[in-house]
């Protein structure tokens, strides 16, 4: 699976927090039909301005997102109409929740390593560097040429991460209260 990382960041802003919350509910039901489409667009979306700019540009945002087949809708009846997200969307919405990943640092290491280790096949070479840059992004410590360590909980992100780079069978994670001569990897992280 290719990822295209500039593909995500082609949605932002309001057309990104409809996708998001389309993501998040499954589907959204619309009335179509009424001359209020952008005030009901709105009032769904909830951090768009609930003004004539956010209106249009709800309007604007929606209209992109079902041109680009990133949405779909599907009359319900009585001029209702459900929102919900495509194949191809949902694939955008994990794009955009890459992205915006990083695992959060805690105030205090609790003494626990997070080790990423990963055995992935040439055939997947895109994959694996994208998957190497997050790492490297991310400010992980490279122990050897597949063994990234990191201080602070980060088990969902490098599993989201596996998932949207389609290589979950090819990395594991493991928790580890020592590595063998760890000064190299403390110093690294301010931990001494």
């Amino acid at each position: 699976m290719v990822i295209s990382i500039h593909m995500a960041k082609n949605y932002t802003g309001v057309a990104k927090e409809i996708l998001y919350w389309i993501a998040v509910s499954g589907m959204v039901v619309i009335a179509m039909t009424s001359p209020y489409f952008g005030v009901s667009l709105v009032k769904q979306f909830g951090k768009i301005q609930r003004n004539k700019s956010g209106e249009e540009k709800a309007r604007e945002a929606f209209y992109r997102l079902r041109k680009s087949k990133v949405i779909i809708l599907s009359e319900k009846g009585d001029g209702e109409f459900v929102v919900s997200l495509t194949k191809q969307g949902k694939r955008k919405v994990q794009e955009m929740r890459w992205g915006d990943l990083f695992p959060a640092r805690l105030p205090e290491w609790d003494g626990i390593w997070r080790i990423a280790i990963f055995d992935i096949p040439n055939k997947k070479k895109v994959g694996r560097e994208a998957f190497r840059n997050k790492l490297k992004e991310w400010n992980f410590y490279q122990i050897q040429e597949s063994v990234w360590a990191y201080p602070y909980p980060c088990e969902k992100e490098i599993g989201l991460l596996g998932e949207v780079l389609g290589l979950s069978s090819c990395i594991n994670f493991i928790e580890a209260k020592h590595i063998m001569d760890d000064v190299k990897v403390r110093s690294y992280f301010k931990l001494l």
